[in-house]
């Protein structure tokens, strides 16, 4: 995960189905012709195409992502955050094949239960508290090749276990992007591997209202750290 800077108050279907919910009552989707296609459009925009628990891409259009009560909707008093933007998310559809096998993450795996960290709550601290380590938390030897999530303290801890951010195909994917760069600068003379190094760290950071490359805060961490050692 990395911090969502999320721009209030959202579609403006929303604040009107909010305003008639005494009315009508809370139901989702929300009333309103497009609604539904108004706020997918913008939590992709507003996350740079990212996935806000695992990084991996969403898109607005076709069935690439779901709208996510970072509060459960299916919980009171949840419910009546229902159209809060502050509780919207975008998020991939948490469901990944493994071996023929469906593997659950993100919200698929959260489902009802309630997070101690908001992606889109800049004093949580998500790139203090959730880190990236070539090995398990457990402790154990890596069994493959990958890039685990650590929750630094018990709270974060947890709420990588409910979105199961660790599960073995996002743990992979994450390996590949970082072993991608890794290749790259392999073939590459020192000032070379230099500008690699800071264009992707530029693309990883700010993508000027476009989108940011799957994994961004990992590949930015690992641009950041190769450069270091090479000043």
């Amino acid at each position: 995960m990395q911090t969502i800077n999320k721009q209030p108050p959202g579609p403006e279907c929303l604040v009107l189905a909010k305003a008639s919910a005494n009315q009508v009552g809370f139901v989702w989707p929300p009333p309103g012709q497009g609604c539904s296609d108004d706020v997918r459009a913008r939590l992709v925009a507003e996350q740079h195409g990212l996935c806000a628990y695992c990084q991996q891409r969403i898109k607005a259009t076709g069935d690439k992502m779901k709208i996510e009560h970072v509060r459960p909707r299916s919980v009171k008093p949840y419910d009546e955050e229902m159209y809060d933007w502050s509780n919207l998310l975008g998020v991939c559809l948490g469901q990944t094949l493994q071996a023929g096998k469906v593997v659950d993450h993100c919200d698929a795996a959260k489902g009802a239960q309630l997070l101690n960290h908001h992606p889109a709550n800049s004093s949580h601290g998500i790139e203090d508290r959730f880190v990236y380590r070539r090995m398990p938390p457990n402790g154990s030897p890596p069994p493959y090749p990958g890039v685990w999530i650590h929750g630094v303290t018990t709270e974060a801890a947890a709420d990588v276990t409910v979105l199961r951010l660790n599960a073995e195909p996002l743990v992979r994917n994450r390996h590949r992007a970082v072993d991608q760069l890794r290749r790259r600068l392999a073939k590459a003379n020192k000032s070379q591997a230099t500008r690699l190094l800071t264009s992707t760290r530029a693309a990883a950071t700010n993508p000027n209202g476009g989108e940011l490359p799957p994994f961004a805060r990992l590949l930015r961490e690992e641009a950041e750290k190769r450069l270091r050692q090479r000043s």
